[in-house]
């Protein structure tokens, strides 16, 4: 799938906004990677940063969701550490199966 400018800037400026010291990989996940999104589905975003907990229960403790829509749905960010890149439930399995790298 192919990411509009806009809507990668649009994600990447939300990610830089609510990352601590930044950001490493993003990639976007869920239905709009997989091109089966509605109009009005959420971006699934997944941001790698050092600092986030790496212990596998941390995974989905420090999501956040934008307030601001972009192109019909809210931006949901999931911050990970690069540990959880292996984490073998379904999220982060569809990540690596249909995610699209965004940086």
């Amino acid at each position: 799938m192919e990411v509009p400018e806009w809507i990668r800037n649009e994600i990447l400026a939300f990610v830089d906004y609510v990352v601590p010291g930044g950001p490493g990989e993003v990639w976007l996940t869920g239905s709009r990677a997989k091109g089966e999104a509605r109009p009005d589905s959420d971006w699934d975003v997944v941001a790698f940063t050092e600092d986030a907990r790496s212990a596998p229960e941390d995974l989905f403790k420090s999501n956040q969701t934008s307030r601001k829509k972009i192109d019909g749905g809210c931006i949901e960010l999931v911050i990970a550490h690069p540990n959880h890149w292996n984490d073998p439930r379904c999220y982060m399995m569809e990540c690596r199966k249909s995610g699209v790298r965004l940086r």
